[in-house]
C-alpha cells in the first residue's frame, strides 16, 4: 500500500545547540510537537543546505592552505550535519577531472586554480574532483548536480562528474550519463536512498542551463519537464514504494527574497503529484518556507531556497542562510513530517570560514533568517 504523508508539526528557531556540544537528539525535535497521527514505529533526522559555490577567491584560499581541504570553509557545520541521519547539499558546478572551459582534456593537471581547467568566476566553474572527498567527508551523503553551471564544462563534464562521483561513492541526483537516455527513459533521473528502514526518493531539476542545450537528455527542466517531473513522482510513490519523496529545484530570480509564482506553483504540483518536500536553490538569498496542504490532505513542506551555503558573495542577504532540518516517522501505514527546525548560518568572507549563529549573535543576521524561515501557511 502506497504510504501517505500525514500531520505536520513545526519548531521554532533553535540557537541552543553549540557547534562543539551538537547531539543526536536536536533540541529542534525535541518541542512543540504536535501529535502524530499513529504511534511511529521509527524516524529518521534529515539536513539540508543551499550552494556551495567555490567562487575563485574561495578557492585560491584552499589550494593556499595547509590542508588543502575545501571543508575548511563550512567546518563549523559538520557537527549539524553528523547530528541528522542523511544530510543533503547542492554543489554548484562541475568536478570535472582535466576539462577546461574550451572542452579540451588537459589531463590530471593537479590540485591547482588556473582559470581554465579549475575555476570559479565568469559563470564557468570547474571543481576539482578532491572537493567531492571534502563533502562526504563532511558528513553530507546526497548533493544535487542539476543547476545552471551543469552544462559548464559540456556534455563530457557531466560524464566526468558522474565519474568523480561514483569513484568516491557519494550520492548525486540531477543528472546522467549522455547515453543513458535511450536505454533508461526516466530512469536515471531520480535517486533512491535507504535511510535506516526508511526508502527516500530524489528528483532534481533546473529552471536554467545558461544558454547550453541538454542534446542528450543529461538532466530535467523545472518547468519545461513538468510531465516527466511528475511521471517520476509517482513512479516513485506507486511503483517504487518510497516513503518520501523530496524534490530540489533550482529556480527563481537571483537576489530576489520573495519567490515568484511560477515557483509556487510548480512546487505545489510536485506536492499534489505525491512528493512530499521540495528544497529550491539558485537565488543566492533565503526565500520563504512553506506548510501546503495537498487536496488529499497530506501536509507537506516547501523552502523555496535556502540561498548560499559557502559562496563568494557579499552582502547580508547573500552571506546568511540556514541548516534546515526535517524529522520523519513512520509506521506500517503511514509516514509524516513530524517536525521543523532550522539553524542560522553566516559566511565570513574575511575570514573564509561558515558561521553558526548564536542567541548573542549579530542581530540583523538572526532578525533577515527568522523573519524568511519562521513557517507559513499554503493552500
Amino acid at each position: 500500500m502506497t504510504k501517505k504523508l500525514g500531520i505536520f508539526s513545526v519548531l521554532l528557531l533553535c540557537f541552543a545547540c553549540s557547534q562543539s556540544t551538537v547531539k543526536n537528539d536536536l533540541p529542534f525535535f525535541n518541542h512543540n510537537l504536535v501529535s502524530s497521527p499513529e504511534s511511529p514505529v521509527s524516524k529518521i533526522k534529515i539536513s539540508f543546505v543551499g550552494d556551495i559555490l567555490i567562487h575563485s577567491a574561495l578557492y585560491k584560499s584552499v589550494v593556499n592552505s595547509k590542508s588543502q581541504n575545501f571543508s575548511q570553509l563550512w567546518q563549523n557545520a559538520i557537527p549539524y550535519f553528523n547530528s541528522a541521519d542523511y544530510s543533503y547539499a547542492n554543489l554548484e558546478g562541475p568536478t570535472a577531472l582535466g576539462i577546461s572551459n574550451k572542452l579540451k582534456d588537459m589531463g590530471d593537471i593537479g590540485f591547482v586554480y588556473d582559470g581554465s581547467v579549475y575555476s570559479g568566476e565568469k559563470f564557468l566553474f570547474n571543481f576539482h574532483p578532491r572537493i567531492i572527498n571534502d563533502i562526504k567527508d563532511s558528513g553530507i551523503d546526497i548533493i544535487s548536480t542539476a543547476n545552471n553551471h551543469t552544462f559548464d564544462r559540456g556534455s563530457v563534464g557531466i560524464d566526468r562528474t558522474i565519474d568523480a562521483l561514483q569513484v568516491r561513492s557519494l550520492n548525486f541526483v540531477g543528472t546522467r550519463r549522455f547515453d543513458e537516455k535511450n536505454k533508461e527513459g526516466i530512469h536515471g533521473l531520480y535517486k533512491i536512498t535507504q535511510v535506516k528502514d526508511f526508502k527516500i526518493g530524489w528528483v532534481a531539476c533546473s529552471e536554467l542551463l545558461n544558454g547550453f542545450k541538454d542534446k542528450h537528455g543529461q538532466t530535467l527542466l523545472c518547468y519545461e519537464q513538468t510531465d516527466e517531473i511528475l511521471q517520476i513522482i509517482q513512479e516513485l510513490k506507486q511503483n517504487e514504494k518510497v516513503d518520501i519523496v523530496i524534490v530540489t529545484p533550482h529556480w527563481g530570480i537571483e537576489y530576489k527574497i520573495k519567490q515568484n509564482p511560477q515557483q509556487t506553483a510548480h512546487a505545489h504540483k510536485y506536492l499534489e503529484a505525491g512528493a512530499d518536500v521540495v528544497i529550491g536553490s539558485h537565488p543566492h538569498v533565503l526565500q520563504a518556507v512553506e506548510h501546503y496542504k495537498t487536496k488529499d490532505g497530506r501536509n507537506t513542506f516547501i523552502a523555496y531556497s535556502l540561498g548560499n551555503f559557502v559562496s563568494g558573495q557579499l552582502g547580508l542577504h547573500k552571506q546568511a542562510s540556514a541548516i534546515v532540518f526535517l524529522e520523519f516517522q513512520k509506521n506500517d501505514k503511514l509516514s509524516w513530517i513530524s517536525s521543523y527546525g532550522f539553524q542560522p548560518i553566516f559566511f565570513n568572507l574575511k575570514q573564509r570560514q561558515l558561521e553558526i549563529i548564536h542567541p548573542n549573535g549579530p542581530k540583523d543576521v538572526i532578525q533577515h533568517v527568522e523573519s524568511i524561515m519562521s513557517l507559513k501557511k499554503g493552500n
